[in-house]
């Protein structure tokens, strides 16, 4: 396989023009019902995006390609469960495991017509979600327009892990970018396949544990932490657990992280290289829509939109959420000033007008 993608790579440096159409037909495939189930389009697009980054293949006609791929192997999708309807049910494999589409239904009676956009993000349903939209007559100009969206964003975002790495390789490895490239495919294809292969083991033991932890949850009912977590719209799910436990993990993560910063161990190893591969992927008019996110951190930009959020919410009579975001918003602010004053990181040297304190 690794021979085979090798020469692949070395076919596309040589003939650059066929590129959009294997994208195009990437994108399109992954994207119908059925064949999409069994195709791990995403691992072409990695490869292809590799590609991108290495300066291999052109940006725009491969986002273009990839996005019309998308949108017309929905679109084909949308076309037969419209003129098809329930006779999909005896179309292998949704004759022998009614299931699949059962979950993709119950999916968009909860969310109707932006089910269409969020399932595009979703493995598992992507590609039958816009097959039940036309099997629901959903209506066509809102199908295309939730399809067109989400294939702007979906399409491009999915070659950004192989942007990166064809930039890092383009940097580190420039004679050898492409073998860098394919290794890196093979990596991400064996890494799926292995989830393919133990997904429903997986899925299994996801169900025991929330059941355990339902079970767990009916044994608190009076007690301070369910009240805590409970969820006012939901309150037999299990969401808010699930919340909390990732809350808390990030914590953990964020202290450890920053106990080896304050510590003044040199993180230059891994900091330099990947400054370096974000520097060789950097497109000047992105420059200030970075230099806005950054700066929405700073406490000149966020403590006069918690002001004026909490002017809002009190006009509106919302004294416990307003309360509740101001309390948040100042803890957010000293905790910043904390953790910047002990971490003592400084920031690269070569930004756009970099702030002037800790990173």
């Amino acid at each position: 396989m690794l021979n085979l993608l090798l020469q692949l790579v070395h076919w596309l440096q040589a003939h650059p023009e066929w590129a959009g159409a294997i994208t195009f037909l990437i994108t399109f495939v992954e994207s119908i019902a059925i064949v999409g189930l069994f195709i791990p389009g995403s691992v072409g697009l990695s490869m292809i995006g590799g590609l991108v980054g290495a300066g291999i293949l052109p940006p725009g006609l491969i986002f273009v390609c990839a996005i019309l791929g998308a949108i017309m192997g929905d679109a084909l999708s949308y076309l037969l469960g419209y003129f098809y309807h329930d006779r999909v049910r005896q179309i292998w494999p949704f004759s022998k495991f009614p299931a699949m589409l059962d979950k993709g239904e119950q999916f968009f009676a909860k969310r109707g017509g932006m089910s269409v956009f969020l399932g595009r993000f979703l493995g598992p349903l992507r590609p039958t979600i816009p097959m039940i939209a036309g099997m629901m007559n959903l209506k066509p100009h809102r199908f295309f327009f939730a399809n067109i969206l989400s294939a702007l964003i979906w399409a491009p975002g999915y070659m950004v892990p192989g942007i990166l790495v064809g930039a890092g390789a383009g940097h580190i490895f420039p004679h050898h970018a492409g073998r860098v490239i394919v290794e890196f495919t093979v990596a991400v294809l064996l890494l799926w396949l292995c989830y393919w292969l133990v997904r429903r083991q997986i899925l299994s033991y996801i169900a025991h544990v929330n059941q355990q932890l339902h079970k767990g949850w009916q044994n608190m009912q009076d007690s301070l932490l369910k009240f805590l977590l409970r969820d006012t719209d939901r309150p037999q799910s299990n969401r808010q657990i699930w919340l909390a436990v990732g809350v808390l993990c990030s914590l953990i993560g964020f202290l450890i992280l920053f106990a080896v910063v304050a510590s003044g161990v040199n993180l230059e190893v891994f900091n330099m290289p990947l400054h370096k591969d974000l520097l060789a992927i950097r497109n000047p008019g992105l420059d200030y829509l970075m230099l806005f996110i950054t700066q929405l951190g700073e406490k000149k930009i966020m403590l006069p939109l918690g002001v004026l959020v909490f002017i809002y919410l009190a006009w509106r009579k919302h004294w416990r959420l307003a309360v509740h975001g101001l309390a948040l918003l100042i803890l957010t602010v000293i905790l910043l000033s904390v953790f910047k004053h002990l971490g003592h990181s400084p920031r690269p040297s070569d930004l756009i007008s970099p702030p002037t304190d800790y990173s």
